[in-house]
């Protein structure tokens, strides 16, 4: 069944009264997963499970690197990718970086087994609060992030890439790292205006 998009209230009250809820009744590392998930459009689990070696905030190209390791399984082979950070959401990976300190785990409390539920519980409280239809919830901002993809006019395969879905297509999924970084970065720069 074909995914239906959220209304634009919906999409307004999850990009602006939850981001604001969040920014000031959450504890930072959930502020910080919030701003992530908003900017890069990854699932919860890629995100509270990243450790810090995953992410690259000096590269030339900014990035995250989603992969399975023994803390955090991703749901298939295709998930594994680099995703760009840029705005809110790099602000947010510096300043979890500077806060894990020396721990491996990006987000110590979270990037443990059942620890994506543990945020997703914690993060739908901040949902509940602001919006009231039910479809609404954290993976909301996934599917905000494909509809801005496609409201931007980036292809199927390029969000394909962003959002780690296979493309269908063999050529598409054999691309290096370095080119599928680069294009989700221009996919994202055109979605994020």
């Amino acid at each position: 069944m074909a995914r239906v998009s959220a209304s634009p209230e919906i999409h307004r009250a999850i990009h602006c009264g939850v981001t604001a809820r969040i920014a000031y009744h959450a504890k930072a590392d959930l502020q910080h997963i919030w701003a992530i998930l908003a900017g890069t459009g990854c699932r919860l689990a890629e995100v509270s499970g990243l450790r810090v070696a995953d992410v690259h905030v000096d590269h030339v190209v900014p990035h995250i690197t989603v992969e399975w390791h023994d803390d955090r399984r991703i749901k298939n082979a295709v998930s594994r990718r680099n995703v760009p950070l840029r705005g809110r959401a790099l602000e947010a990976a510096k300043e979890a970086v500077k806060a894990a300190g020396s721990a491996t785990m990006l987000f110590p409390t979270y990037g443990r087994p059942k620890g994506a539920s543990s945020a997703s519980a914690a993060l739908g409280k901040h949902v509940r609060a602001c919006v009231t239809d039910p479809k609404a919830t954290t993976h909301s901002l996934r599917h905000l992030m494909k509809d801005r993809l496609r409201l931007a006019g980036v292809t199927k395969s390029d969000q394909d890439i962003v959002l780690g879905h296979s493309s269908g297509s063999v050529g598409e999924d054999l691309w290096g790292d370095e080119a599928r970084l680069e294009v989700a970065r221009r996919a994202l720069e055109k979605a994020l205006i």
